[in-house]
């Protein structure tokens, strides 16, 4: 990969970064987290997953119920969000609202 060719990708996973998740994040950082052993790195990353994954636990209790882990449809449901080749439509459960994932943790 020649100079020109990294720096370009920085700004598209800079830009990307801003464009899918409201965060300003370094373009270096797609190359750090792959070969830093600190587990920092991984953060936002996880950061991000955990407010999506709590924002579809309030979407699947709004569908279902609060039990929706009983039902049926509500398995149909995630096994077609995430079989495999899924397009997931990220804006049908998730804003990136982190006071749905602090609520579960205070």
């Amino acid at each position: 990969m020649n100079k020109r060719s990294i720096e370009d990708t920085n700004k598209l996973y800079s830009s990307m970064m801003k464009k899918y998740t409201s965060i300003e994040m370094p373009g270096q950082y797609w190359m750090l987290h792959h070969i830093m052993p600190e587990s920092i790195m991984y953060v936002p990353s996880y950061l991000l997953a955990a407010v999506r994954a709590a924002e579809l636990g309030k979407k699947i209790a709004e569908l279902y119920g609060e039990n929706w882990w009983e039902l049926e449809e509500a398995g149909k449901y995630l096994k077609n969000m995430m079989k495999d080749g899924a397009n997931i439509n990220l804006q049908e459960f998730s804003k990136l609202d982190s006071r749905v994932f602090l609520k579960e943790i205070t």
